[in-house]
């Protein structure tokens, strides 16, 4: 066995993995009930907070929602959620925590938006 691993290694070219490699996200494919109920919901022109009172959920949890239907490959305007200034704002913070840490971006601003907010920003520049 180690033999065949040594002979492979003599006629194969070194491989070099380069350190700055990073995995395209995983995309989901289908969405749950749940979700699906909320995103359906919501393209009916039913607001977040509407959403959240009439199912019993927090507002986070729709927002949450909607962002697992944007990474799920779901079409929702950025413009429904957030203004140009408030985009900016979040841009800014992630720029200065990464997309990886949200409760940084978002302390840095005081928590003036919902965790689900950012989630929403988040998803939608990821397709960009």
């Amino acid at each position: 066995f180690l033999a065949e691993i040594s002979a492979y290694l003599q006629s194969n070219a070194k491989q070099i993995f380069t350190d700055d490699f990073v995995a395209a996200p995983i995309r989901k494919t289908s969405l749950n009930d749940t979700t699906r109920e909320t995103l359906c919901r919501f393209r009916a022109s039913e607001s977040v907070e509407h959403i959240a009172a009439s199912r019993g959920f927090a507002v986070s949890t729709i927002y949450g929602h909607l962002a697992t239907a944007i990474e799920a490959g779901e079409n929702l305007d950025l413009n429904q959620f957030l203004n140009a200034a408030q985009q900016e704002e979040i841009a800014t913070a992630f720029s200065k925590f990464g997309f990886g840490n949200i409760s940084g971006a978002r302390e840095s601003l005081g928590n003036k938006f919902d965790y689900g907010v950012f989630r929403i920003y988040r998803a939608a520049n990821a397709r960009k």
